[in-house]
């Protein structure tokens, strides 16, 4: 939602194309994960992650599965402190 009202504001995505894209994210397979069985990870990665990286990094070492960004630093601070897959 972010990215959406970002690219609203800036005029870069028209409201009905980010209407059609909010619509494309609600059909998506998603499964949600519960933040609350992640939080004693996120606490321990507290040096090296906001806590809004470590969630992400958190969930993704919890289901041994490869993380997905375009954030720079935060794929190198994956790599530096972590022995987490990164999908290019």
């Amino acid at each position: 939602m972010a990215a959406l009202r970002r690219g609203i504001a800036k005029n870069v995505i028209s409201l009905e194309r980010a209407e059609e894209a909010l619509e494309d994210y609600l059909d998506l397979p998603l499964t949600r994960h519960g933040h609350q069985s992640l939080l004693q990870s996120i606490l321990e990665l507290r040096s090296n992650f906001s806590a809004y990286d470590a969630t992400y990094v958190a969930l993704a070492e919890k289901l041994d599965a490869e993380l997905l960004t375009t954030d720079a630093p935060l794929r190198r601070a994956v790599k530096a402190h972590t022995k987490i897959n990164l999908a290019t």
